[in-house]
């Protein structure tokens, strides 16, 4: 298992210093003075427009986001509105696709280590024809959304592990009308503990890539690349 790939957890982080670190992270894979890095984040209450979304899929008004604390931001990943906030789990990635076969292998390898990773906790998921992120149940369990510039992936997929649902109501997930979401607690009725499916996730993206997943502090590659 050469060539490492970097291992970033930020625990919880907001939207916009994340997609810093992705923009700086990303361009020194570009550079070649980094190798491909995973990015594991929660994020508080937020709703994300991707580049075809539109503000009325977000049913709610300013005072209502306000009140609750939600952030609402536009963003350059493919799609349209989702939502992030605790208990979910975001994988950011910044890969050189074209080590990965291309953006369409790429999408399907992200898929793969979702499903893998819900197998591994007992969950079958699937993923439905002509579209992008993993169903159980006929419900979306993960979304799934990327920019990719120069040949380097920003964004990733989002899994709800023991994320509160009621926040999906106040939009329409992925332009959807019809779509519903789940989450692992909500299909079993059990807890689950985010630090565990996250070493999963890692488990999966070393075995998929066949590559050593090495832990790097953020603060390590500031220092290394000012």
């Amino acid at each position: 298992m050469d060539n490492p790939c970097l291992l970033v957890d930020l625990e919880t982080m907001g939207y916009m210093d994340t997609w810093s670190v992705q923009k700086f992270i990303a361009k020194l894979r570009y550079q070649n003075e980094l190798t491909d890095c995973l990015i594991l984040v929660q994020h508080p209450h937020t709703y994300t427009l991707g580049r075809r979304g539109k503000l009325s899929d977000i049913l709610v008004d300013d005072s209502f986001l306000e009140l609750n604390n939600i952030v609402v931001h536009n963003v350059d990943r493919g799609g349209e509105v989702t939502y992030h906030g605790p208990g979910q789990i975001i994988a950011y990635t910044i890969f050189d696709v074209r080590n990965m076969g291309g953006v369409s292998a790429f999408v399907n390898f992200l898929e793969e280590i979702t499903i893998s990773t819900l197998a591994v906790l007992g969950v079958r998921g699937y993923r439905k024809e002509n579209c992008t992120g993993i169903w159980v149940n006929d419900s979306k369990i993960a979304s799934l959304g990327l920019n990719v510039s120069r040949g380097i992936t920003t964004h990733g997929f989002a899994l709800n592990i023991n994320t509160d649902l009621t926040y999906y109501q106040h939009i329409i997930p992925c332009g959807n009308p019809e779509e519903k979401v789940t989450s692992l607690s909500n299909l079993t009725g059990m807890g689950f503990s985010e630090v565990d499916v996250k070493e999963i996730i890692k488990d999966q993206f070393s075995t998929h890539l066949d590559r050593k997943m090495e832990n790097v502090d953020l603060s390590q590659i500031y220092l290394d690349n000012r």
